[in-house]
C-alpha cells in the first residue's frame, strides 16, 4: 500500500476513446495512482485528439495519438511504437482497443498483454463478439469492472470464468465546491435532480426526459440537469421542447469536472438501459448524494434498495418519476440514503482500493508468465 513498489515494470494503456466518458476517466485515475507509485506509465490512443488526449497531458501522462479510422496504416507505426516501448504489461481498454491492442502486443511481443470488459455491450452484432473470441488467445487475462460484464463474456463462449479478474471501479473521495445556485438558474427553495453521462441511447436520458415530466405535473419547485455531450442532443432538445419542460430542463452540456454540479444538486439519478460499474454513479454517491438508479450491470450490487440509493427497472419511466418524488418528498430520507452512500464508496469502492487490486494482479500476471508453469 502507499508508496510500496514490489517490483519495476512499465505497463502501458491503449484506448479506443477520443471523448471522456466513464471508463477513460477510471483509466486515467488509473495511470496517475500507479504512476504515483513509481512504475512506468504510457498511453496508447488509437480514435485521434480529443478531451481525454488533453486529460492525459494535463495530468503529465506520456501519450501516443494515432488515428486508425481515417489513416489504418498507422497500425504499424503503432506496432513500432510498443515495439521501441517495451512495456512488460500492455492493458487494452473497449472493444476496438481490445481487438488492436491484442493484435499489435502480439506482433510488438509484449509479454503479457490484458484485455478489458467495461459493460454487458448489448450493442454487439454476431460479428464483434467472433472477433473478440478470434483474438481473445492473445491476451494472458481480462479484467471486468463489473460480474455482470464476466458473465456476458462466459456465457458468449469469449473466454472462461477463470480467464476473467474483476474489480470493481474506484473513484476519489474528496472536497467538492459546488456550483452557485445562481449558475444553474436556481431560485430560493427549488430543488435539483442530475444526471451525469454522454448522449447516448444507452444512457437513457429520453426516458429522464418522460419521468421528468410527470414530476412536474406533482412537483413544482424542482428542475433537472443533463450533463454531458453527445449524438442524442439534438434529439433531446426537440424532446425538451415537444413536452413543454424547457424552462425546467437544462442541457449543460460537456463539463471537465462536473462534480461542482452534482454537488450542488439535491438527488442524482441514473437512468441508463445497461452499464458495467457506473462511474458517475459512485461519484455522485462519494459525495453523499441520495441517488435513483436502474437495475443494470453491477449496479444492483452497489445499491441496496432503499438502504443507500432507490432502484427502479430499466425503461419504465413511471417507477423512475415515482422514485424521484419520494425522494423529493422526503428531506430526512434524502439525507440517510446519501450518508449510506458515502459509507459505501469510502467502504468499498475508493480510488486507493482498485489502483492497489490492478497493480496485484499486474504482479500476478508478471509472476505466472516468468515462472516455469506460467502462460
Amino acid at each position: 500500500m502507499g508508496g510500496e513498489k514490489r517490483g519495476n515494470f512499465k505497463v502501458s494503456y491503449l484506448l479506443s476513446a477520443a471523448d471522456m466518458g466513464g471508463a477513460e476517466k477510471m483509466f486515467l485515475l488509473l495511470g496517475k495512482g500507479i504512476q504515483e507509485k513509481g512504475y512506468r506509465v504510457k498511453f496508447f490512443l488509437i480514435r485521434g485528439e480529443g478531451p481525454f488526449s488533453e486529460a492525459l497531458h494535463q495530468a503529465g501522462l506520456e501519450t501516443m495519438i494515432v488515428n486508425l479510422k481515417r489513416c489504418p496504416g498507422d497500425f504499424w507505426r503503432l506496432v513500432r511504437a510498443i515495439s521501441r516501448e517495451k512495456p512488460d504489461i500492455l492493458h487494452t481498454v473497449i472493444f476496438w482497443g481490445n481487438i488492436f491492442g491484442r493484435l499489435s502486443g502480439r506482433l510488438s511481443r509484449v509479454p503479457v498483454v490484458i484485455s478489458s470488459q467495461r459493460s454487458t455491450d448489448p450493442w454487439r452484432r454476431w460479428y464483434h463478439w467472433w472477433l473478440d473470441k478470434v483474438t481473445v488467445r492473445w491476451c494472458q487475462a481480462i479484467i471486468s469492472n463489473c460480474y455482470a460484464g464476466q458473465k456476458i463474456l462466459v456465457k458468449k463462449q469469449v473466454a472462461p470464468e477463470e480467464k476473467i479478474e474483476v474489480i470493481p471501479n474506484g473513484v476519489e473521495i474528496r472536497q467538492v465546491r459546488p456550483w452557485p445556485e445562481e449558475a444553474l438558474g436556481l431560485q430560493a427553495g427549488e430543488l435539483a435532480v442530475v444526471t451525469v453521462g454522454n448522449l447516448r441511447p444507452a444512457k437513457g436520458q429520453t426516458d429522464l426526459l418522460l419521468a421528468a415530466s410527470e414530476v412536474f405535473k406533482k412537483k413544482e419547485r424542482v428542475k433537472f440537469f443533463i450533463v454531458g455531450e453527445g449524438p442524442l442532443r439534438q434529439e433531446l432538445e426537440t424532446r425538451v421542447r415537444e413536452l413543454k419542460i424547457d424552462s425546467r430542463v437544462k442541457l449543460l452540456g460537456f463539463q471537465k469536472d462536473p462534480l461542482g454540479i452534482v454537488a450542488a444538486c439535491d438527488i442524482f439519478v441514473l437512468p441508463s438501459l445497461w452499464e458495467g460499474c457506473p462511474v458517475s454513479l459512485l461519484e455522485a454517491m462519494s459525495l453523499g448524494k441520495p441517488c435513483v438508479a436502474t437495475r443494470v450491470g453491477d449496479v444492483p450490487a452497489i445499491i441496496r434498495h432503499g438502504v443507500n440509493g432507490l432502484l427502479v427497472r430499466p425503461g419504465n419511466c413511471a417507477e423512475l418519476a415515482q422514485a424521484l418524488l419520494t425522494l423529493l418528498e422526503d428531506e430526512a430520507y434524502r439525507r440517510r440514503l446519501g450518508n449510506k452512500a458515502f459509507q459505501t464508496v469510502a467502504e468499498r469502492y475508493s480510488l486507493e482500493k482498485m489502483v492497489e487490486a490492478y497493480l496485484s494482479f499486474y504482479h500476478q500476471c508478471l509472476s505466472l508468465r516468468q515462472s516455469p508453469a506460467g502462460v
